[in-house]
């Protein structure tokens, strides 16, 4: 048999007998590392344990170690104490993962691994995973420190089994070890603090307590045990079963102990709650004494209640010094901690002991990485502000420890792990001294972040640079000032305004450009200039100059002040733009824009006296041809005034198109938005469409929302969507179409889906311009102006929403609009009260109109009610004065100084009328009437022309009666 092999099994069955003999586990452990270490060869054979950490994944900490003869022992060096695996020995920790050791010579490592393992002597390193329930739970190293050791595939392959075996008993251990602490650390919690150590069933009865319970309270444990913990609270109910049947949430305070949240007890789990009561506990001798409660509960193996542990301590003597100790111990709290300097404390090797919050943010690492680095730790990479690296020696704090002097004001530049950058600080070094000794224990260290200071101060030297290169080659004159107004700066471009040189600028102590100034204007000057200098304001104006060759130019100055980098000094600087080319194009747009404003203001002229003019005789037309053809019994006369009728139907709307587009082009329209229930503002026009479809001979679908409340004008809504109805009857000769409505997400979607012509090739350009059609010019199909579609894109632009359309692919056209809207959901409208009229003829009218033949037509058509007529607005005031009405009509314009809005406001303040029915009967546009309809002003409103059968409808739908 090789001796390798006979080796090999030695250190097997060695390993085996010692791990099964009844050794104590740590001396087991030791002895089977020194097998390792035999077999081996190698200098050191050490465990770590691991802990898991949410910054560093695991923090590794030496238990065991075995060395050979010569070798110094590691294992009392507090460096080698909750080590960051992670980002220091990231490669170890991809090997453990994967179950795999990791071995190497020192100077191929990692440059991170390899400055950590050099400081220790270290030449060559094997390190093998442990394992405990599939839990990675530390790991086993050889150190070779005296020569590099060629690690052969099968050397590691005997150490990695030889490890697995002892892995187990290495991982037991480390469980008695945790167990170990945590039941230490509640023993000594128990025995060592003055508190009293109360002990109950789930009940709330006293099965134990302590010494110091028997001192706080008189009473001996004999005396207490199987008595209710009330007998010490007074009655109070402190514990029993509330506490665990509400999950801890008793009142609770910051004082609770700082102890582990949970400890093993056993087969038990006890966890301590943040639930402190304050109570005046009863003594034996009947006094009162403060106490403060902390209240555990403890659960059995299966999570049953199983008992209570109080902790009761006596507070009597503590509480008025506890407020001050508090207060004092917050202001020291909050100073230190939420300073924006940083403070570290160092010892007097330069090591940190304690150091503030802002100390970590400022230096990128957390506490626990802070302590015990030294300011000549290489990782800082410490540089002076010229660049050159700033050696650990000189640094302010080893300085004031060197010297016993106090240093301020160093700047160092420091590399930050946390932000991955260079950060500035200044530091102050103060070093303290214990009493009768001469040289410096420590140094107390403040610093600040003057990054922001240093790159700015780069900065603004590299921005003066450029911005004097860039001022001395703009066309805009620039010159500066100093604190005592020497003119210090100009540049080639000043000059050039003035047409001087620069060095005449600097004569007169640098007010030489006054000579140039204009003499209707240097009064002007000197005072903007005085006030400047003496007020110390920025100021800005215009003036003329003439220059030497005589020529007048017209400049803008503005003078300010700047405050000089690093201190408060004020300095003045100047621009000066020649503006004169902008004057003349001003002068000139100026005089464009008040054309173009005067005619526009002629074009609405015209398009208000267009739209009264024609729609006052338009409305006895259509009046009149409904009335004569009630009034005919010849067939042939009643067609004839019914093509009349027509013929002025088409005439209006022909008007009302282009009036319309024309209002909307002008910007004169206005968006006045109310509630709305959409289908019910809707209905007529979806009953008027539905006839037109059935005469011709189509089908016509709609799909709207019932009870949909939106938010948008009502008129605009109205006419886009009867705008898109009319033009599906139009131009569909088969089939029919579809009206499609609703709301997401606050915005209003409508659809037109028709089976018609659709829109050509030719002229989908042109769809939205007006006077516009499918068909054209004297072959025309269709009658009308075109006005539909521009029109409707028009009023949706104003609603700020979109419209587009495409041909379907079957034929005809899809129309879609969307409009931003606000949705309201379950909102009635209320009724009104109608006054108790019961017939037709009680119903009493004022109609005021100075048109004669609309006065005609309307005591025609409304023959059935007790109507009166008045010409002018102080027949109408007689009349009101005099008589009550049920319904007023109102013309707008009564070519009168008063006009019906003011004859509508008088109804309103007289007492017998102001509830009256109120409706305009006007040819002025809505928006005009818009800011006078609701309670207090008009009811309704008819635009003329209108149909006296809707009006006549309206009254009586007003007051709940039928004709």
């Amino acid at each position: 048999m090789p001796v390798i092999l006979k080796k090999v099994q030695s250190l097997l069955l060695q390993l085996t007998d010692i791990l099964s003999k009844n050794y104590p586990r740590a001396e087991t452990i030791d002895k089977a590392m020194q097998l390792l270490l035999d077999y081996s060869e190698v200098c050191r054979v050490y465990y770590f344990e691991l802990t898991p950490s949410s910054e560093h994944e695991y923090l590794a900490s030496q238990l065991f170690e075995v060395c050979a003869p010569g070798i110094e022992e590691q294992i009392d060096n507090p460096e080698l104490q909750n080590v960051p695996l992670l980002p220091y020995f990231e490669s170890w920790l991809h090997a453990f993962k994967k179950n795999e050791p990791y071995y190497g010579d020192i100077a191929d490592l990692p440059d991170g691994e390899r400055e950590i393992l050099e400081v220790q002597g270290i030449v060559s390193i094997i390190v093998l995973p442990v394992f405990w329930d599939k839990k990675l739970v530390g790991f086993i190293g050889f150190d070779e420190t005296k020569e590099k050791r060629q690690w052969t595939r099968y050397d590691v392959e005997i150490l990695n089994k030889s490890s697995r075996l002892l892995g187990r008993l290495l991982s037991a251990h480390s469980v008695d070890l945790a167990l170990e602490r945590k039941n230490e650390h509640f023993r000594h919690l128990v025995e060592s603090m003055p508190v009293g150590c109360i002990e109950l069933n789930s009940s709330g009865i006293i099965l134990s307590w302590n010494s110091s319970a028997s001192r706080i309270f008189g009473y001996s444990e004999e005396e207490v045990f199987g008595r209710p913990i009330s007998m010490l609270t007074n009655g109070n109910p402190l514990v029993a079963t509330e506490l665990y049947e509400n999950g801890g949430t008793a009142d609770t305070t910051s004082d609770a102990p700082p102890s582990e949240e949970e400890q093993i007890v056993g087969n038990e789990s006890a966890t301590w709650h943040d639930a402190v009561k304050l109570l005046q506990a009863k003594r034996k001798d009947n006094s009162f004494v403060a106490v403060r409660w902390r209240i555990r509960y403890v659960k059995d193996s299966l999570g049953e209640l199983a008992r209570f542990i109080i902790l009761a301590e006596d507070i009597t003597q503590e509480l008025e010094q506890s407020e001050a100790i508090r207060k004092s111990e917050e202001l020291f709290r909050n100073l230190y901690e939420r300073m924006n300097d940083g403070v570290v404390y160092q010892d007097a090797k330069g090591k940190i002991l304690r150091a503030n919050m802002a100390a970590c943010r400022l230096l990128g690492l957390n506490y626990e990485q802070l302590m015990g680095r030294e300011s000549f730790d290489p990782r800082w990479e410490a540089t002076k502000e010229n660049g050159q690296p700033f050696p650990g020696e000189e640094h302010p704090a080893m300085v004031a420890l060197e010297k016993g002097v106090y240093i301020e004001n160093v700047v160092m530049g420091i590399y930050s792990p946390l932000e991955t950058n260079r950060r500035w600080i200044s530091i102050n070094a103060t070093p303290e001294y214990r009493d009768g000794e001469e040289k410096p224990y420590r140094v107390f260290t403040i610093f600040r972040d003057v990054t922001d200071s240093i790159e700015l101060k780069k900065k603004l030297e590299m921005s003066q640079a450029k911005f004097l290169a860039y001022a001395s080659t703009i066309t805009i004159g620039v010159w500066f000032r100093d604190e005592e107004f020497n003119l210090t700066f100009v540049n080639d471009s000043l000059s050039n305004i003035f047409g001087i040189t620069k060095e005449e600028l600097f004569k007169n102590n640098g007010q030489k450009y006054e000579d140039f100034v204009h003499p209707d204007d240097r009064d002007l000057v000197m005072t903007m200039h005085k006030r400047h200098i003496e007020k110390l304001e920025n100021v800005s104006f215009e003036f003329r100059i003439i220059r030497p060759d005589g020529v007048e130019r017209c400049v803008q100055v503005k003078e300010i002040y700047i405050a000089t980098p690093f201190s408060e000094i004020l300095t003045s600087a100047g621009y000066m733009s020649d503006i004169t080319d902008q004057k003349v194009k001003m002068e000139t747009l100026t005089s464009a824009k008040a054309t173009a404003e005067s005619l526009s203001k002629l074009r609405m002229s015209i398009i208000e006296a267009i739209s009264h003019e024609f729609r006052t005789p338009i409305t006895s037309i259509m009046g009149f041809s409904t009335l004569i053809q009630n009034m005919l019994e010849d067939e042939e006369l009643i067609k004839y005034a019914s093509l009349v009728q027509e013929s002025a139907d088409r005439l209006y709307q022909s008007l009302e198109s282009i009036l319309c587009y024309a209002s909307l082009i002008s910007e004169q329209s206005t968006v006045r938005p109310r509630h709305l229930n959409l289908k019910a503002i809707l209905s007529d026009i979806l009953q008027r469409t539905s006839i037109q479809a059935q005469e011709k001979g189509l089908y016509f679908q709609q799909f709207i929302p019932e009870n949909l409340i939106i938010y948008s004008d009502e008129t605009i809504i109205k006419s886009i969507v009867e705008q898109l109805l009319e033009n599906a009857v139009k131009f569909t000769a088969e089939g029919g179409f579809r009206l499609h409505v609703k709301a997401v997400k606050n915005k209003l979607f409508i659809e037109v889906v028709d089976t018609g012509i659709g829109i050509s090739d030719e002229v989908s350009l042109a769809v939205f311009e007006p006077f516009r059609q499918g068909s054209e010019g004297i072959s025309r199909l269709y009658n009308g102006t075109g006005m539909g579609l521009p029109i409707v894109f028009k009023q949706v632009e104003l609603l700020k929403g979109t419209m587009n359309y495409h041909n379907n692919e079957l034929g005809g056209l899809t129309l879609n609009i969307v409009i931003p809207i606000e949705i309201e959901s379950n909102m009635t409208f209320s009724r009104d009260e109608k006054p108790g009229i019961q017939n037709v003829s009680d119903l009493r009218i004022l109609y005021v109109e100075d048109d004669p033949l609309l006065q005609l037509l309307m005591k025609k058509s409304l023959k059935e009610f007790d109507i009166t007529v008045v010409t002018t607005p102080d027949e109408a005031i007689s009349k009101i004065s005099e008589n009550s009405y049920n319904v007023f009509l109102l013309d707008i314009n009564l070519n009168h100084q008063l006009n019906g809005i003011d004859i509508c406001n008088l109804i309103r303040k007289h007492e017998a009328q102001k509830e009256a029915y109120i409706i305009a009967v006007t040819a002025q546009s809505k928006d005009l009437l818009e800011p006078y309809m609701g309670a207090n002003g008009f009811n309704a409103y008819f635009t003329k022309p209108f149909n006296h059968n809707s009006l006549r409808e309206t009254i009586l739908k007003h007051y709940s009666l039928v004709f």
